[in-house]
């Protein structure tokens, strides 16, 4: 007997649509695909806009010769 107010509980069959782990997956690879694309893509078109780090202030950037940077 249902009453017009009372709340139905959706059932598991009642579902029309569950995603699976395939398409969990394969939406998870898309989504990291596309952001490593744009990152890419935004490194190249903006390097001539980022400024240059001298090597005094970060000599581990400058292939690990820090005694040739602290000496000069």
């Amino acid at each position: 007997m249902k009453h017009e107010n009372s709340v139905e509980i959706k059932r598991e069959k009642d579902v029309l649509w569950k995603p699976s782990y395939e398409w969990y997956l394969k939406t998870f690879a898309i989504v990291i695909g596309f952001l490593t694309v744009i990152f890419f893509t935004l490194n190249i078109v903006l390097k001539p806009y980022m400024r240059q780090i001298s090597p005094e202030i970060t000599p581990w950037l400058n292939g690990g010769n820090s005694s040739k940077v602290a000496t000069e």
